[in-house]
């Protein structure tokens, strides 16, 4: 986990930009080249993607901007992309749904994912379903109740005897431990 104070004047959020090759979004990378070929401190997974499972050219689910400019447009139906975690260009934090008149002229940077894990400081009790239920690899986003602090979590998976992963609801069992008030699975792995 790591905590990113929203109030340092230093701090920007960055998410893929816009790819130029029509007729995909954007062009996906390994969160480590990610890391490299812009110069970041930090990065992690967000919104899900087709076609899966390697880099590339990628269409993205949900909601995604970068540097203000939509990448991938919202969606207001179904169980993945409907949720975000959208900042402002002054670093305000908050996770939301994308319904019908969403203000994206509003945000700087959004990314989507998948179930809002924690609702008001409380883990979200949703419809057992495998994705839910079982133990995988899983990233996440969380923000502090005051709105001061933003939250990236990985959680390795997949490794028997080492990191079996976890299900969302101890996903947002780890945000709240975590000082998170509000908090969104993303796309793990």
């Amino acid at each position: 986990v790591m905590r990113v104070d929203l109030r340092d004047p230093d701090i920007e959020l960055f998410s893929t930009p816009k790819t130029a090759k029509a007729p995909m979004e954007t062009t996906s990378e390994t969160t480590s080249e990610f890391l490299l070929h812009h110069k970041l401190a930090v990065a992690i997974n967000s919104n899900f993607y087709a076609p899966c499972c390697s880099p590339g050219e990628k269409d993205l689910t949900g909601l995604a901007i970068s540097r203000g400019e939509v990448v991938s447009r919202p969606v207001t139906t179904g169980a993945t992309g409907t949720k975000v975690l959208a900042i402002t260009r002054d670093n305000h934090a908050s996770i939301a749904s994308t319904e019908k008149d969403f203000p994206l002229e509003k945000y700087w940077t959004a990314v989507a994912g998948s179930d809002w894990v924690l609702v008001a400081g409380e883990v979200a009790k949703k419809e057992a379903t495998a994705f839910r239920t079982t133990a995988h690899p899983r990233t996440a986003v969380g923000v502090s109740q005051d709105g001061r602090y933003l939250l990236l979590m990985t959680i390795d998976g997949r490794q028997p005897g080492w990191s079996d992963g976890a299900s969302t609801e101890e996903v947002g069992e780890w945000l709240k431990r975590f000082g998170a008030h509000e908090g969104l699975n993303l796309d793990g792995g």
